[in-house]
């Protein structure tokens, strides 16, 4: 009874559709694409996005187009091309079975690993450069000699520490970021080698029960690839 009052006060509002980037072809540019590299470091490219969050509720046209990175089918089409590349080099070697993690590790670029290798490699030389620095500001404060250019020179070196900080929040996101478009070129190749199997159910005693179940499997693993974009 409980639930029946609640449903029937409940506003029956359903979700609006999120326009794809088929129904609108003049969507502008992702600004990560034209950011430099201070803005990119800073994440300088999100304030648009933020102010208007800060003064209202962000609406479907306020949100950021989808990077060209990013596009589900692309990355799906790629890590399957991987995948066939694998399959017929294993077929031709007897004995040898394809690995799907060859085939994902192929899909990344060397610019993306040596990108998130470099911000790593900043953030290991500030932080060991910090402390070597902070020392000798100490032992130059402490002196009676005290030299000021080297003062300065050192208190200078002391913003190492906001390098570091921001190497290190960026290394993470681009971690991140990587890993979800892994994670939707997977979930795409399991999409499609579903929904191609259900014209084989059909075939059984049993093919209403097997294709409901495939079908809300494919779903779910459409779903979650959605989430991520």
């Amino acid at each position: 009874m409980l639930l029946t009052i609640f449903n029937s006060t409940m506003p029956k509002k359903s979700y609006e559709t999120i326009e794809t980037e088929d129904d609108d072809t003049n969507q502008p540019s992702h600004p990560m694409q034209s950011a430099n590299f201070l803005s990119l470091l800073t994440f300088w490219w999100m304030n648009s996005t933020l102010k208007k969050g800060s003064k209202r509720p962000l609406n479907q046209s306020d949100l950021l187009p989808l990077h060209e990175k990013d596009r589900t089918r692309d990355l799906t089409e790629r890590l399957q091309k991987e995948w066939n590349t694998n399959v017929q080099d294993c077929n031709s070697t007897q004995g040898k079975q394809p690995k799907l993690w060859k085939s994902v590790l192929r899909t990344m670029s060397c610019k993306d690993i040596l990108y998130l290798l470099s911000f790593y490699f900043i953030e290991s030389v500030c932080r060991v450069l910090q402390p070597l620095v902070l020392g000798l500001l100490l032992r130059l404060l402490s002196s009676t000699a005290m030299d000021r250019s080297l003062t300065y020179a050192c208190c200078s070196l002391l913003l190492l520490g906001g390098l570091s900080t921001a190497s290190r929040h960026y290394s993470a996101f681009r971690l991140e970021l990587l890993g979800m478009r892994l994670s939707s070129a997977v979930k795409g190749i399991v999409y499609l080698k579903v929904r191609a199997s259900v014209s084989f159910l059909r075939a059984g005693s049993h093919w209403r029960k097997n294709l409901f179940v495939l079908q809300t499997i494919c779903h779910h693993i459409g779903f979650a690839s959605a989430t991520y974009l």
